[in-house]
């Protein structure tokens, strides 16, 4: 009479421990998985909001919007802010360019070289009546060909300004003090000591490896002055002032010999200056500031109209 519940009882426990390994299989197989997930993403939170408080950010979603709308705001105003600075940095002679030709567009295409040899002649005798005179070392002449034409004017109207202001405040031009072969006794005195003023190759800057044209161009050119030390100081400053950008670049100073007073004491508040300063171009309206990568010292060949 006790078999059948004897029966009942063995299957009661089979199904039971079906059930048991049903389970365990699933809680591996598919709940495990799920678990070290969870696991996971809670280390990867807790070492998330670690990093945050380390770094200052708030917790709370609502002020990290809040506060990266307001960098965004700030980024947009820095660099509206870079593009105007660029701007002004190389529409130095974009008034004279107007004037002349319109646009930076027609003054590129259409200068032409008796525009640049009448400038040529102009300036040299602008500077010859201040007691400057052009020599060899120079590297730019009334004849000097280019197929950039435009290139020639600018880096002529670098050299008069940056000279000019050295005059206006008070600095004189050096003189190359060694005479060219057959040029006659240094004691002739229709014999003149050249200027020390040189003008260097034209550098041109890409924002990219790969660009086949630059986007700006630099017109360097270097000079020798000798003045006072607050004579420098005041040269430095102009020129950078009165829409003028003519940066320096690259500047020696050398403190002049004693000269013997009236009273047979010394002075030596003379100094003697070599520097390089540059006027800048952007080669089209939309150019925009961006990394620089430059050509180095020498200049790069640029293709026709560039």
């Amino acid at each position: 009479m006790n078999r059948p519940r004897l029966t009942s009882n063995r299957e009661l426990a089979a199904v039971t421990g079906i059930l048991i390994l049903g389970f365990g299989l699933a809680w591996y197989f598919l709940l495990r998985p799920r678990q070290e997930e969870v696991d996971a993403m809670r280390t990867e939170q807790r070492d998330l909001q670690q990093k945050l408080s380390a770094s200052g950010w708030p917790l709370e979603s609502e002020r990290i919007k809040g506060l990266l709308a307001e960098r965004g705001k700030n980024a947009e105003t820095f660099s509206r802010k870079a593009d105007d600075v660029f701007r002004q940095a190389t529409s130095m002679f974009d008034k004279s360019i107007q004037e002349r030709y319109e646009s930076f567009q027609h003054f590129r295409a259409d200068v032409s070289r008796l525009d640049y040899q009448e400038d040529f002649i102009a300036i040299e005798g602008q500077l010859k009546n201040r007691g400057i005179s052009f020599g060899e070392g120079l590297n730019l002449k009334e004849n000097s060909d280019s197929p950039y034409t435009y290139q020639l004017l600018l880096q002529l109207w670098t050299l008069r300004d940056c000279v000019i202001l050295a005059r206006d405040n008070g600095l004189n031009i050096a003189r190359d003090m060694t005479p060219p072969a057959g040029a006659g006794a240094a004691g002739d005195a229709r014999f003149q000591f050249p200027s020390r003023l040189s003008v260097l190759p034209v550098r041109a800057y890409y924002l990219t490896r790969t660009d086949k044209d630059p986007y700006m161009l630099e017109f360097p050119v270097r000079l020798t002055v000798y003045g006072r030390v607050e004579q420098l100081y005041s040269y430095l400053a102009a020129l950078q002032a009165g829409g003028r950008f003519l940066p320096v670049s690259k500047i020696e100073v050398f403190k002049q010999p004693l000269r013997r007073d009236a009273a047979g004491g010394g002075t030596t508040d003379r100094i003697e200056v070599t520097l390089e300063c540059s006027s800048f171009i952007r080669l089209h309206d939309d150019a925009r500031p961006g990394p620089i990568r430059s050509t180095k010292d020498t200049a790069k060949p640029l293709p026709r109209g560039a």
